[in-house]
């Protein structure tokens, strides 16, 4: 089957629906079109990828990363399984160490460290059981001798070592063996030339691949191959297919908002964002949403929105899910767990600004709440929402709505009247009299700065009240799932993601 460009997948589905007939997929290239190109095939699959079977509670994507220690064997028996009531499936897998063309020792012993920042030791079971086979050491080596020698390098600038010989000594006593990635592939090879139950997809990405090994051609024989590689180098020829791509980006982008954009829009823009597909793709929306009812973007609304200065990270992954954009959210998530972000300070920035998008959209359905519009544009927004809003804020807190502590409020019922827990073991609590209410629970935290909150009311109009409300409980399941043992985080954090981005709740009509 011949291979397709990121930007040519919406047709190629459409020619050849997935999920009937083709049961593999390899999306390989730059991480943020990979996400977007992977994104298409999910939705083109399943209707609402991120619920779970009403009948088994089982999700129908299925996440997995071998860079984080899950094996072909598991991905092999993932794909196999079949659903007891017979649905569709997409079994989603990290592949990088399978078309990886070198293998580094130190990459595995610095997550082997992540994995006990995480207090994670299955994770790093798995993690160690691969390094253990590439360099051909037994668990016993390492827990009972000199684990510098015995795996021919020194350890101790990647990982603590005391905790790598109690994962060690955990590997032993698991019987968790070297897992021989030797013949890998030609697992995955016969596997596919086997086949799949019908309905179940094999989705691999991985950020590059070799194209002469025997994987990439059995699959690109018979099956999708999508190409989002994009040069990275300097040289004019690099820079101006990058430009390309951006380029066609923010066409398909103003083109879906019935805008224009002036020819030296682009340029500045790119200036700002270098080539950073989920950044520019963030600031490309920013721009939409300020230009409000004018159909033309100008270089006038890029200096007013945007800055030289990169955006907090964070602030862009929770935007990135709430704009309900799957691919920019996990784009952000692998860059934030990149740069040494905890997993539970991203989940509770999740929480946060759900709790913020439920305030709104309790303010919204209120007697008041009538003066927004879906769809409004800033201007309108600033001129006779934001009065409104600021002074909703003000009788809320003056009936005793907020608290003076912010962990204080513990859930969303004390914040905004509703049932659903952010965490366990929160207790309602009852503000005292002239208590100072705090800043997270008011929508409006600087009237000077109103271009966040409207952004906060175009994300909360994509989602009804009952909704949000779901969502807090959804939240507060990834949180218990996050602290026990024998979960990813980050598998968890995907799957709460795609929950998000792809879910079939929709504002009421």
């Amino acid at each position: 089957m011949p291979e397709i460009k990121y930007n040519q997948i919406n047709a190629h589905l459409k020619q050849n629906p997935p999920g009937h007939s083709d049961p593999v997929f390899l999306v390989y290239g730059e991480p943020f079109l990979v996400e977007k190109a992977a994104s298409a095939v999910v939705k083109a699959i399943l209707p609402d990828p991120g619920k779970k079977s009403v009948q088994s509670g089982t999700p129908q994507v299925e996440m997995m990363d071998m860079a984080e220690g899950h094996s072909i064997y598991d991905i092999v028996e993932q794909v196999n399984t079949l659903s007891f009531f017979g649905q569709m499936k997409i079994v989603r897998v990290k592949a990088d160490p399978l078309f990886a063309s070198t293998f580094k020792a130190e990459t595995h012993l610095e997550k082997i460290e992540a994995a006990r920042l995480s207090d994670d030791v299955n994770t790093a079971a798995r993690l160690l059981a691969v390094l253990m086979a590439k360099l051909q050491v037994q668990a016993d080596d390492i827990a009972l001798g000199d684990a510098a020698e015995a795996l021919k390098i020194d350890p101790r600038p990647h990982v603590d070592m005391a905790w790598l010989k109690k994962v060690a000594a955990y590997c032993s006593e698991k019987e968790i063996l070297p897992a021989d990635s030797a013949g890998t592939a030609g697992i995955l090879k016969d596997a596919i030339a086997r086949g799949f139950p019908k309905g179940h997809v094999l989705m691999l990405t991985a950020a590059s691949v070799d194209r002469r090994s025997a994987l990439f051609k059995v699959i690109s024989a018979d099956h999708t191959v999508v190409n989002c590689a994009v040069a990275t180098g300097a040289r004019k020829a690099d820079v101006d297919q990058q430009k390309q791509v951006l380029k066609g980006l923010m066409a398909q982008m103003i083109s879906e908002h019935d805008k224009t954009a002036d020819a030296d829009v682009f340029e500045h823009l790119f200036d700002l964002t270098g080539f950073e597909p989920g950044i520019f793709s963030a600031s490309m929306e920013k721009l939409i949403h300020y230009a409000g009812t004018a159909s033309r973007i100008t270089r006038r609304h890029v200096d007013a929105v945007l800055d030289k200065s990169r955006e907090d990270p964070v602030f862009a992954f929770t935007g990135a899910i709430f704009e309900r954009n799957m691919e920019k959210a996990v784009y952000y998530l692998n860059s934030l767990f990149a740069s040494g972000f905890h997993y539970m300070q991203l989940l509770n920035a999740i929480v946060n600004q759900a709790r913020r998008l439920l305030m709104v959209k309790l303010f919204t359905v209120s007697p008041g709440g009538g003066v927004w519009a879906d769809g409004m544009g800033f201007d309108r927004f600033r001129s006779a929402v934001l009065p409104v809003v600021i002074r909703y804020d003000q009788e809320l807190n003056a009936r005793g709505g907020g608290l003076s502590d912010p962990e204080e409020a513990g859930d969303v019922q004390n914040a905004a009247g509703t049932g659903a827990p952010v965490g366990p073991g929160k207790k309602k609590k009852t503000a005292p009299a002239g208590a100072k209410a705090s800043s997270d629970l008011v929508i409006v935290k600087n009237p000077n700065s109103p271009y966040p909150v409207y952004q906060l009311f175009l994300q909360s109009g994509r989602f009804s009240l009952d909704g949000l409300k779901a969502l807090m409980i959804r939240l507060h399941e990834a949180d218990v799932r996050l602290k026990s043992s024998g979960h990813t985080p980050k598998a968890v954090l995907e799957e709460l993601i795609l929950h998000i981005c792809i879910s079939n709740d929709r504002p009421e009509t």
